[in-house]
């Protein structure tokens, strides 16, 4: 600081840690996963099956803890919202947030009985590193209690 502003006023390590971002803060994907699970709770009348007069884009299954999204509605929809669906089902693979089928990140399902099979999207309704009292749990850190 001495050089470039000239004062004795430079910061410490410990003053920068506290603003500088950690690796899930900057998390593409886990944002976009936030967002999923908000944007799927503000269009859940799009999940009902009884008396559902909207577009159809999937089912929740609470019972089994899963939410099945077809998978043109979500491609489009992520795209809608400037998310890129192929990296987030790539990551979402690897770490478990979805189910998949046996020939990648979707599965065929009969959604409202229909007699045509879509191809869905199976998403864990429960995301594993939030608690029940919904404490978000960081890997980095333990918990003091």
């Amino acid at each position: 600081t001495e050089l470039i502003f000239q004062d004795e006023l430079a910061l410490t390590v410990d003053e920068m840690a506290e603003v500088l971002l950690r690796k899930g803060d900057i998390d593409i994907n886990q944002k976009t996963l936030d967002w999923l699970y908000d944007y799927i709770v503000t269009n859940s009348v799009h999940f009902e099956t009884e008396g559902n007069k909207s577009e159809l884009w999937g089912k929740i299954e609470e019972s089994e803890g899963l939410i099945y999204i077809i998978r043109s509605i979500f491609d489009r929809e992520l795209k809608a919202h400037g998310l890129d669906s192929k990296a987030f089902l790539s990551w979402a693979l690897r770490t478990g947030k979805i189910l998949p089928g046996k020939d990648g990140p979707t599965r065929p399902m009969r959604i409202a009985g229909t007699k045509s099979v879509a191809r869905v999207v199976c998403l864990r309704m429960n995301d594993p590193s939030v608690t029940e009292s919904g404490i978000m749990l960081d890997s980095e850190h333990e918990l003091p209690f």
